[in-house]
């Protein structure tokens, strides 16, 4: 209903022919891509009422509760049709093609994480204490990201993210689309969810050129190729070409011992 008839909206201005979106639905796309499905089904549905429903688009500004699917049920009812069943064999072939792509999928997910853990460049790595405020994101990349285990995202493009009087901008320099080169950050949840109920720890990895690393007391500053972040109550380790950073709790003044966990370079796990 939103996605599916904006990019509906869209081909149709440009005088995209229908056959295009036929295409796009008929090309194989990895697991992860599940969202331009959906894109592609929801313009298509808008294609199919454009034949079988002439003004649809009126009733839906005047009836917005309605869908695609309701008014495209309520099309084919009126011409004595209805949608086809797929078969046993059919639907036999979407389970194998779906377990094939989930398996492909998870082969990926474990390749990006062991890249990361190996990229050269520099790398910050940030975890807020228990206590402290995690951060809250602010904007991010939706079509650009890999979900990877146990609640981390690796976001190839840009994020921002926030915590009380501080915050997180990055961007990719080396972005690509389709790609997970150049600068590129891996966000640990806070919660149940990966992203809406806040990020514990942040890594940074890839960043070309020496990060410079400053702020007044009690406050860390870092400023790299597509990095910048301000963090009040926290505190830096830098250890070559890695930077630890800790957000404490505000007032918080014992010296808890620090445990770096996440990817880690080489020369971390030596330390």
């Amino acid at each position: 209903m939103m996605e599916g008839t904006a990019n509906y909206a869209a081909r149709v201005s440009v005088g995209e022919p229908a056959s295009r979106t036929v295409e796009r639905l008929r090309s194989p796309r990895p697991a992860e891509d599940v969202r331009w499905r959906f894109y592609d089904t929801g313009a298509a549905l808008c294609l199919l009422l454009d034949r079988l429903s002439a003004g649809w688009q009126e009733r839906s500004d005047r009836q917005p509760a309605l869908t695609v699917v309701e008014l495209m049920d309520e099309a084919l009812r009126g011409r004595d049709a209805a949608a086809d069943a797929f078969s046993s064999a059919d639907t036999a072939g979407f389970q194998a093609r779906a377990a094939a792509g989930i398996a492909d999928l998870g082969v990926r997910r474990q390749r990006l994480l062991v890249e990361l853990r190996e990229r050269q460049g520099g790398r910050v790595v940030i975890e807020v204490m228990p206590g402290a405020e995690p951060f809250r994101v602010q904007r991010f990349d939706p079509i650009n990201l890999m979900v990877l285990d146990a609640g981390a995202i690796a976001h190839a493009n840009y994020l921002s993210l926030s915590v009380p009087q501080g915050g997180v901008e990055l961007t990719n320099p080396g972005f690509v689309r389709g790609s997970f080169g150049g600068t590129v950050s891996v966000t640990e949840a806070a919660g149940r969810h990966p992203l809406s109920d806040g990020i514990r720890r942040l890594t940074i990895a890839g960043i070309q050129g020496a990060p410079k690393v400053g702020g007044a007391e009690r406050t860390v500053s870092v400023e790299a190729p597509g990095v910048r972040l301000t963090l009040p109550g926290a505190e830096a380790h830098v250890e070559g070409a890695l930077i630890r950073i800790v957000v404490r709790r505000p007032g918080h003044e014992r010296d808890v011992p620090y445990h770096h966990i996440g990817i880690p370079t080489a020369s971390a796990v030596e330390a």
